[in-house]
């Protein structure tokens, strides 16, 4: 009978996993520091998914993860009690906000 492939990876000896988790890893985590000061979006699921991947192997990567996904429960909850209304509000008004910025940029830009 065939083995799965997580029962082979857990098969694979232990300082050889975690080196080849730590690496992928961090590799993620760097690449989403890297996104951070560069522009465009994308910055986030890189870093989430490095902390996922470390805290398969790594106790601190999953106290991480935990407190993360806490305060990812916490802020949905809040969000949950703010009226729609005032959302609606807030998004326009950051929308308008980065309308502006864009048009300053350009407008002001030089050539």
């Amino acid at each position: 009978m065939r083995e799965s492939l997580r029962q082979r990876w857990r098969n694979v000896p232990g300082p050889i996993r975690k080196s080849v988790v730590l690496t992928i890893g961090l590799t993620l985590l760097a690449l989403g520091g890297v996104l951070i000061v560069l522009p465009g979006p994308f910055t986030l699921p890189f870093v989430i998914a490095g902390i996922a991947i470390l805290s398969s192997e790594f106790v601190w990567a999953e106290r991480v993860m935990a407190r993360g996904q806490q305060a990812a429960t916490l802020a949905k909850d809040w969000v949950g009690r703010v009226p729609r209304p005032w959302l609606v509000v807030v998004g326009v008004w950051l929308a308008a906000a980065v309308a502006v910025a864009v048009w300053w940029w350009f407008a002001h830009r030089p050539v």
